[in-house]
C-alpha cells in the first residue's frame, strides 16, 4: 500500500512537471489512455443512483490511477526510458523482496518448526502483502526472463535469469495462492513450448529444467500444509465444501451465491458504487444466515467483498456497463494477438485469470499494477523470440 501509494504520488507529480511539454491532444488519442479515462467516467454514474455519495467518490479517489498513470506511462516512453529495464527492475525487486520474505519465513520455521510459517499469508505478510497480489506480481515479474531471454548477454548472465527464474516458481509454490498456481502451471508449460520452439540450440536444457522443476514441485507438494491447499484446489473427493471446511473455496461459493442473488435482482443497472454492492452482500449474508462469514464478520472484523472483479463489476453497473471490464481485457488479448505482442498477451492471461477469484480493482495494489503495466506494455514490439523495447 505504500510503495504503490508512493508510485503513484511520483507519477502525479511527473505529469505534473511535464504538463506543460506534454502533447495532450496526442496522450488523449492514444486509445489504452481513452479506454481507462472510459473506465474511470464510468464511476460518474453512480452519482445517478439513490445511495450515499461517499461511497461514489470513494470509487473515484480510490481509482484515480486510471487517469495519471496512463498519461504518466506515455510521457516516460516519450522520454525513450527502456520499457525493458523497467521489467528488469521489477523482475529482480520481486526475487529481493519473495527472498527476504522467505529468509524470516525459514527463521520463524527453525524457532517453531512448523511449516505453516514458509506458506501462503505467513510468507507475503512480512512484506504486510496478500499472497495472491505478492504471486501475481512474481508471476508476471518472470516475463522478463521469458521474453527478454535472448536479448540477455553473456552465459553467466542468462544462468543467473534461469536459476532466479526457477528460484520464483519455488516461491509462487510457497505462497500457495491457489490461482495462481492453476495460472504458473499453465505459464510453465508455455514456457516450455516457447523455449523449445524459438530456441532450438537449448531444448534439452528447457527439457532439463522442466523435468528438474516438476520434481521439485511434486517433493514441495508433501509438506501437509501446501498438500492441503493443493487437495482444496482440485476439491479431493469433494472434501473442501463449506459444510466440512471453513475457509477456502467453500466461502466463496457462498459468496458467489450472494453475489448471483443480488444480480438477478438488479440485473440491468446494479447498485452504483463498491460500498453499496458490499453494503447488500452483508444484507444478504445476513439473511440467509450464512454462519462461517457471519462469525469471522463479528469475530474478526472480516469483511467479504465479491472475490471476483467480473462479479464486482456487474454488481456496481449492471449487464449494460458491468461488462466492460472484460470487454477491455478481451479487446487488449486481441489487439496483443495481432500485433504479436506475447508479453501484453501474458498480462492478460494473469489478469483474466487473478479477476476470477480476486476484486482485483478494489485495492491499491491490484489498480496501480492494471493500470501501470497495460499501458506500459500497450504498444512493445517484437522481434523472434523476444521484445524489442
Amino acid at each position: 500500500m505504500i510503495f504503490t501509494n508512493i508510485l503513484t504520488i511520483l507519477m502525479v507529480l511527473f505529469v505534473g512537471i511535464n504538463s506543460n511539454k506534454a502533447n495532450w491532444k496526442r496522450i488523449l488519442q492514444e486509445r489504452n489512455v481513452r479506454l481507462f479515462f472510459a473506465f474511470y467516467l464510468m464511476i460518474f454514474i453512480g452519482f445517478l443512483y439513490d445511495i450515499p455519495v461517499k461511497g461514489v467518490t470513494n470509487d473515484l479517489e480510490k481509482k484515480l490511477s486510471f487517469l495519471i498513470i496512463p498519461c504518466a506511462i506515455f510521457l516516460i516512453k516519450q522520454y525513450g526510458i527502456s520499457v525493458r529495464k523497467i521489467f528488469k527492475i521489477f523482475f529482480y525487486f520481486g526475487f529481493i523482496i519473495a527472498s527476504y520474505c522467505f529468509l524470516l519465513s525459514l527463521y520463524e520455521f527453525i524457532i517453531t518448526n512448523n511449516l505453516s510459517e514458509l506458506i501462503n499469508h505467513k510468507f507475503s505478510m512480512h512484506v504486510n502483502m496478500h499472497a495472491t497480489y505478492l504471486s501475481m506480481y512474481l508471476l508476471f515479474s518472470i516475463g522478463y526472463s521469458i521474453f527478454y531471454f535472448n536479448s540477455i548477454k553473456g552465459y553467466k548472465r542468462k544462468l543467473i535469469t534461469v536459476v532466479t527464474t526457477v528460484i520464483i516458481l519455488v516461491y509462487i509454490l510457497l505462497l500457495s495462492a491457489r490461482i495462481v498456481w492453476i495460472l504458473a502451471f499453465l505459464a510453465i508449460i508455455f514456457l516450455f513450448i516457447y523455449s523449445i520452439y524459438n530456441y532450438p540450440h537449448l531444448r534439452r536444457v528447457a527439457i532439463s529444467l522442466f523435468g528438474g522443476f516438476i520434481l521439485v514441485t511434486i517433493i514441495i507438494l508433501q509438506a501437509p500444509p501446501i498438500k492441503k491447499r493443493f487437495l482444496e484446489t482440485i476439491n479431493y473427493n469433494n472434501n473442501y465444501n463449506i459444510e466440512k471446511v471453513w475457509g477456502g473455496r467453500g466461502v466463496r461459493i457462498l459468496i458467489w451465491n450472494s453475489c448471483k442473488e443480488l444480480i438477478i435482482d438488479k440485473p440491468y443497472i446494479g447498485y452504483g458504487s463498491s460500498k453499496e454492492v458490499q453494503f447488500k452482500l452483508s444484507e444478504v449474508y445476513r439473511k440467509k444466515d450464512y454462519g462461517p462469514l457471519l462469525y469471522m464478520m463479528a469475530n474478526y472484523n472480516k469483511v467479504f467483498n465479491p472475490h471476483n472483479q467480473y462479479l464486482e463489476e456487474l454488481l456496481k453497473y449492471g449487464v449494460l456497463l458491468g461488462l466492460y471490464y472484460p470487454f477491455l481485457l478481451i479487446f487488449s488479448l486481441f489487439t496483443f494477438f495481432a500485433s504479436k505482442n506475447f508479453y501484453g498477451v501474458y498480462l492478460i492471461f494473469i489478469l483474466l485469470g487473478v479477476s476470477a477469484t480476486e476484486t482485483i480493482l478494489e485495492l491499491n495494489k491490484g489498480i496501480v499494477f492494471f493500470s501501470f503495466f497495460l499501458p506500459l506494455i500497450w504498444d512493445l514490439k517484437v522481434r523472434r523470440g523476444s521484445q524489442k523495447n
